[in-house]
């Protein structure tokens, strides 16, 4: 009892000290929750506003040293809080006080796995590409102001800054009326058309032939290296034998071009009159065979269904019938782009301007025939490791060539094999029966 008193006692003279420790002890415990939160959510916030403020004041700083005034421009178009993002690239827009507006371009390729170098090759291509369509007099493509494709720069990373092409981004759906449709294709024809003519190279012993072989060349000896384990051999020598049909015999030894590449609708910048006032994006931009450039661009053309490189396969007897079919909308907007070449044919001949086939009448047969869509999907499968899988899994569409004696026969077979050998520095290690052998059909 005594005890019981005692430590009662005891409690009542220590409960005013436990009242002003609980305070203490409720401080000091939400010290330790703003220290975590600084830690995990504060920090990283603010080091990653730090770091924007600083890209922010190095893209004006970029700019600025472009300008031989020493103009210091401002942000426009929201950039300075979002830029815009098209693929890979962030793009911020800067205005100067006297109207001029730039575009400068950072490839970031966050998601991808290319190391430096890659990116900055990719850069530096799109800058000569730019260069050399602003040369040739093609004025639909973004000015290039300046760049820098290493990493050694104020950015810390490689960029490119172009005028700005003022605008909004082509809208193509099924739904747009028949008359817009029309404006949009005449115009783009036109502005293909003046591509093709500025652009093309004639070069001492080309061959668009092989200049596409050797591309699928190297694709066979990724194969054999193990380096490819989602294609096989015999399905490289097919495509290998099957592009003697796909390219245009006239066209073989013939001229290259500038071909976008990537030519979507979301690549063209129109006003709200529905003009064209520019083409964007060059990054995948390269000098190809004529023949690439007087394709259906990508609002024209059909696109086989997942073509990633990393779907299932496929049974090759799968009904391939409408694989490369166009709607009833595509095939009316074909026709009209096949009218306007025909209209444009005639008045040469009017005019007297050429007595051999001009680019407009050699684009006009090409898009004639019937079988174009093989024809360009052959092509792009040289430049799709994706399409190439997805051609193989359907017996590359044999009954789309409009010509079974395209179908390569095993004597067929054998000649692009040797030819492939013929090439010593593919041939080092490999013989032609150990060759032959991979293009067995495999059991099982």
């Amino acid at each position: 009892m005594v005890a019981y008193q005692l430590c009662n006692n005891v409690r009542a003279r220590l409960s005013p000290l436990f009242f002003f420790l609980n305070p203490f002890t409720s401080t000091f415990a939400r010290l330790q929750i703003g220290l975590t939160r600084y830690r995990f959510c504060y920090r990283p916030f603010l080091h990653a506003r730090y770091k924007w403020a600083m890209t922010l004041s190095k893209v004006l700083a970029v700019a600025i040293s472009l300008r031989d005034d020493g103009a210091t421009p401002a942000f426009c178009n929201g950039t300075d809080t979002s830029p815009i993002s098209v693929g890979a690239c962030q793009i911020y827009v800067v205005k100067f006080t006297d109207g001029t507006t730039w575009a400068v371009r950072i490839p970031r390729h966050t998601n991808s796995h290319l190391p430096p170098d890659s990116i900055s090759t990719i850069v530096e291509a799109e800058m000569r590409t730019l260069a050399e369509l602003s040369q040739a007099g093609f004025h639909w493509s973004p000015r290039l102001i300046g760049g820098d494709a290493s990493f050694n720069n104020p950015i810390g990373h490689p960029y490119l800054v172009v005028n700005w092409v003022h605008g909004s981004v082509l809208k193509w759906t099924d739904t747009t009326p028949h008359q817009q449709r029309e404006k949009i294709l005449r115009q783009f024809v036109d502005i293909q058309l003046e591509l093709l003519n500025r652009t093309k190279k004639s070069q001492d012993g080309f061959s668009a032939l092989k200049y596409l072989q050797d591309i699928v060349d190297g694709r066979i000896q990724r194969v054999i290296d193990g380096q490819l384990p989602e294609l096989d051999t015999r399905s490289c020598f097919v495509h290998r034998a099957l592009l003697r049909h796909a390219v245009s015999n006239d066209l073989d030894a013939s001229l290259s071009v500038i071909v976008h590449g990537n030519l979507a609708p979301h690549k063209i910048i129109i006003d709200e009159e529905l003009n064209i006032k520019g083409i964007i994006d060059w990054e995948l931009a390269r000098r190809r065979p004529i023949q690439m450039g007087m394709g259906f661009p990508r609002l024209l053309s059909v696109e086989p269904a997942n073509t990633d490189l990393n779907a299932p396969r496929v049974d090759n007897t799968v009904q391939v019938a409408d694989a490369l079919r166009p709607s009833s909308k595509l095939l009316a907007d074909r026709q009209f782009v096949i009218s306007h070449l025909l209209s444009l044919v005639h008045q040469e001949a009017f005019l007297g301007v050429t007595k051999e086939p001009s680019i407009v009448a050699t684009m006009l047969r090409v898009l004639s025939e019937a079988d174009v869509d093989w024809r360009d999907r052959i092509i792009d499968s040289c430049f799709s490791k994706g399409l190439c899988r997805w051609m193989a899994a359907r017996s590359w569409l044999a009954n789309e060539t409009r010509d079974i004696s395209r179908v390569p026969s095993d004597e067929d077979l054998d000649k692009e094999t040797q030819e492939f050998l013929n090439a010593t520095a593919r041939s080092a290690g490999m013989t032609r029966e150990a060759l032959l052998e991979t293009l067995l059909p495999k059991k099982g």
